[in-house]
């Protein structure tokens, strides 16, 4: 790919990035608010923990908080899911143009005693192992044990991030 279509790749991935990035968090602001501004409810509504009513654009909204059973599934249900999906899609995609696609050229630290195809190899299987590891070790160790649990994902990530620091560049 000539470097001028890898420059508006990187552009268009970036602001698409950005944009998605902006919409999880706000999503995610918007539901920590809801939480916190839910009234309990004016008349008994089984399995309703608040509602709160909104005006936007000149309409109402009445928004209610149901607790239900595990299994059950409204028919119709709108997941805030995907603000969430294209971040990391265009994330994955991002680090593959700025990374991967220049030959490493911004990926492997120029001292490196590795080859490069290696440290790139190391770069990509990085995000689904140090996953792995964290949620087994969450799921299975430290499950109730919370201050160990983040002593240890603390110290975990210190000696990763200070590995790396010797095969990736400071970029």
């Amino acid at each position: 790919m000539t470097a001028h279509l890898n420059e508006w790749l990187n552009l268009i991935l970036r602001w698409m990035h950005l944009v998605a990035g902006i919409a999880w968090i706000g999503s995610s602001f918007y539901f920590v608010w809801l939480d916190s501004h839910l009234d309990p409810p004016k008349e008994n509504k089984p399995n309703v923990e608040g509602e709160l009513w909104m005006v936007h654009s000149g309409g109402f909204y009445l928004v209610e908080k149901y607790l239900i059973k595990p299994g059950w599934v409204p028919e119709k249900l709108h997941w805030f899911k995907w603000e969430a999906t294209f971040t990391w899609i265009t994330g994955f995609f991002l680090l593959g143009v700025v990374y991967y696609m220049g030959g490493a050229m911004y990926l492997v630290h120029p001292d490196a005693p590795l080859h490069k195809h290696l440290i790139m190899t190391i770069g990509l299987l990085l995000l689904p192992v140090a996953w792995l590891v964290y949620d087994l070790m969450w799921k299975y160790i430290f499950a109730d044990r919370g201050k160990l649990g983040g002593a240890v994902s603390f110290l975990l990530t210190v000696a990763v991030a200070y590995g790396l620091s010797h095969i990736f560049s400071g970029r």
